[in-house]
């Protein structure tokens, strides 16, 4: 939390500092736009975000919901907007405490969320990995470096992620029937379900594909509106590493302005920090508006869960939200 208002104080003096000569940027620059590139883009960051939700999917399902894998996704999409809320606990609260009221015991419900984010850190290491060798070093903002070695490190962890959830898991299961009925038989304590790591593999290398999308759907908007000159590998690494930055600002709903003004830090442009941020928050402002989208289109199917009396086996929810 220091680190985060730290930050929020540092962008507010800079912002403050050069917000008049940004603004001469923006007034100054030409723009041409290109309405297919546009379209382009939009619909590559569209194709970026809605297979999102399919990892946690996944993961429940392995950690033994019995949800149907749509109403998962519904869910995450709904909850995704927990993140516009300071402190980001509320994305993962709305998830586990869904799992929690479809029957999962507690701790493996919160492990869900823990392990998601465990492989989206990875798919940005994958990232990193594939395309730091690319670029110019020197390029790079020097603060980067630290996310780039967390992030690659988070690899190293998916061979062990077995015996790390049959621990987590029998741990979370034990924590979870404090306070319950004795009488009633605990689980099995060899009967823990895990994500075997070549499943965690394949989830990191989806959302490494994610992040490509994204990055490509990024260099189109920014070539829309005539900003040329950004090598496509440097925003294959400059995406993945704002997202992370942004997560680690967990003070800052959504990590908004922390995600652009790193983006910004690493790329360069020949239309200067004015122009480049205005279009790097445009993207953000649409991104935004595909989430709510999202989130309202899938907003049926959690009012319908929460109406519903008792447990709906069938349907794999019981009649509590979450």
């Amino acid at each position: 939390m220091l680190a985060s208002a730290v930050f929020l104080i540092a962008a507010t003096i800079v912002c403050i500092a050069n917000g008049r000569e940004w603004i001469e940027q923006i007034g100054q620059t030409t723009w041409h736009v290109n309405p297919l590139l546009l379209l382009l883009s939009a619909v590559l960051l569209l194709l970026s975000y809605l297979p999102t939700p399919l990892g946690w999917s996944v993961i429940s399902r392995k950690l033994g919901s019995e949800v149907p894998p749509r109403r998962l996704v519904s869910v995450w999409f709904v909850s995704q907007l927990g993140r516009y809320i300071p402190g980001k606990v509320w994305l993962f609260a709305g998830r586990a405490g869904f799992l929690r009221a479809s029957g999962m015991k507690l701790g493996r419900a919160a492990f869900s969320t823990g392990l998601e984010l465990l492989l989206t850190v990875a798919s940005v290491g994958l990232m990193s990995l594939v395309f730091v060798w690319t670029v110019d070093p020197t390029g790079l903002w020097a603060a980067v470096r630290i996310p780039i070695a967390v992030s690659a490190a988070a690899i190293l962890m998916l061979p062990a992620l077995g015996p790390v959830q049959r621990l987590l898991a029998r741990r979370g299961d034990r924590m979870g029937r404090c306070g319950e009925n004795p009488q009633q038989s605990p689980e099995g304590r060899n009967d823990v379900p895990v994500i075997p790591s070549s499943w965690a593999g394949m989830i990191v290398l989806l959302y490494g594909v994610l992040w490509t999308l994204r990055g490509f759907s990024l260099f189109l908007w920014l070539s829309a509106f005539g900003l040329q000159g950004i090598p496509l590998q440097l925003l294959m690494l400059a995406v993945p590493l704002a997202w992370l930055a942004g997560y680690v600002a967990f003070i800052i709903p959504g990590g908004i302005g922390v995600r652009e003004g790193i983006l910004v830090s690493i790329l360069s442009s020949e239309l200067g920090t004015g122009p480049l941020l205005l279009l790097v928050l445009g993207q953000r402002a649409l991104l935004g508006a595909l989430e709510v989208v999202a989130a309202l289109v899938s907003l049926p199917s959690i009012r319908h869960v929460m109406k519903l009396g008792g447990s709906d086996r069938a349907g794999g929810v019981p009649g509590e939200g979450p």
